[in-house]
């Protein structure tokens, strides 16, 4: 089933902001005076945003701190749960019998 909180941000930062404006990752991690490195382990979705670098998108992007907040923290969460499942499917699977 398909959630909003599926989405990584780092699709976002890539499909809506940086393709569009033909920005690469090193640009924007120039503009925002962070390693391109980090910038690039967002896109690759391998990294969620930080409050310190929403900051930073906010304040050279057309979406506020607060945007790339939520939907960090939306992700975050849907990472939390879908882990949490697998735990409790597999806990269920082999339940103790007394």
């Amino acid at each position: 089933m398909f959630e909003p909180s599926d989405i990584h941000p780092g699709a976002v930062l890539r499909d809506f902001y940086l393709t569009p404006a033909k920005l690469t990752p090193a640009a924007l991690a120039w503009r925002i005076d962070v390693p391109a490195e980090l910038i690039e382990e967002i896109i690759a979705q391998r990294a969620l945003i930080e409050p310190h670098i929403a900051e930073r998108f906010g304040a050279v992007l057309a979406a506020p701190a607060s945007f790339w907040l939520e939907l960090s923290a939306r992700r975050a969460l849907w990472e939390a749960r879908t882990i949490a499942h697998g735990i409790l499917r597999r806990s269920a699977d082999h339940k103790f019998h007394h």
